[in-house]
């Protein structure tokens, strides 16, 4: 399948920072700016950017390794990208770095999903990939179960934004409970019709600074138990002030899943 493979290959590029990469500049993923210094950009209001020493009360700074700085204190994400070589920080010595796009479409989500795959293979879960017909609908897979991971690295203000109601100014029209529940029920409904069995699509957002509820439901997003869930929601894995301790609510998930998968 061509498109997986040039999505996987990018995505590979962008986890290890390869701004030469043909696919990368071709795709429109890099940019070069002189004023770019230390792994941070200064932009004004109109998203142009300008020099450091130019800096007003109205621009603000763009910190590159924002995405790192809770996985690259994780002591089991670290050795998994390192032994993968995957990036843990821009290097501050670059003028290059990756497109709003990119860096928000592409390296935040595959650093989500990778930190995600390190974590629950420390905790002797087994994945596989996740077959072509449904790879659009899931990042991973668990080992010989229909039981598929959907990976996220969602910050603190896009995890309050599901919980806005639709007429607050800061709402958005794909982060929010309705679209999430409807947009759920379909990727259930595929991966159901694919495997004519049972499944679990679990949403597993890598971090939070807050104890989030762990969420197990049937299609109608009715509270069931995990045996029975087909969507099962973790808001938060890894602390954020604590980057190697577990969210009661990721504890929760691992001891189900762990019974679950040893029925």
């Amino acid at each position: 399948m061509e498109a997986r493979k040039l999505w996987l290959y990018i995505r590979q590029a962008t986890l290890r920072h390869q701004f030469q990469d043909p696919q990368l500049k071709g795709h429109a993923c890099v940019v070069e700016s002189s004023y770019y210094r230390d792994a941070i950009l200064h932009l004004t209001p109109q998203n142009e950017i300008i020099p450091a020493h130019l800096e007003q009360a109205d621009t603000y700074s763009w910190h590159m390794d924002a995405l790192y700085w809770v996985i690259k204190d994780n002591i089991v994400i670290r050795d998994y990208f390192q032994e993968q070589g995957y990036k843990l920080a821009f290097d501050p010595r670059c003028s290059s770095f990756f497109a709003p796009y990119c860096y928000q479409a592409i390296l935040a989500g595959a650093i989500g999903e990778e930190a995600i795959t390190a974590i629950l293979r420390d905790e002797k879960i087994e994945l596989e990939e996740v077959p072509d017909r449904v790879f659009e609908l899931a990042d991973l897979k668990i080992r010989d179960w229909p039981c598929y991971i959907d990976g996220k690295y969602y910050n603190e203000e896009t995890l309050v934004r599901f919980v806005l109601p639709p007429d607050d100014p800061a709402s958005h029209p794909k982060l929010n409970q309705t679209y999430f529940k409807e947009s759920a029920r379909r990727k259930v409904e595929k991966l159901r019709a694919y495997h004519e069995s049972p499944v679990k699509l679990i949403y597993l957002n890598l971090v939070s600074s807050h104890s989030r509820p762990y969420g197990c439901y049937d299609d109608n997003f009715q509270e069931v138990s995990f045996r029975d869930a087909s969507i099962v929601v973790i808001q938060g894995a890894l602390q954020r002030r604590h980057p190697n301790a577990y969210h009661r609510a990721f504890e929760y998930f691992l001891q189900d899943l762990h019974l679950f998968l040893a029925l």
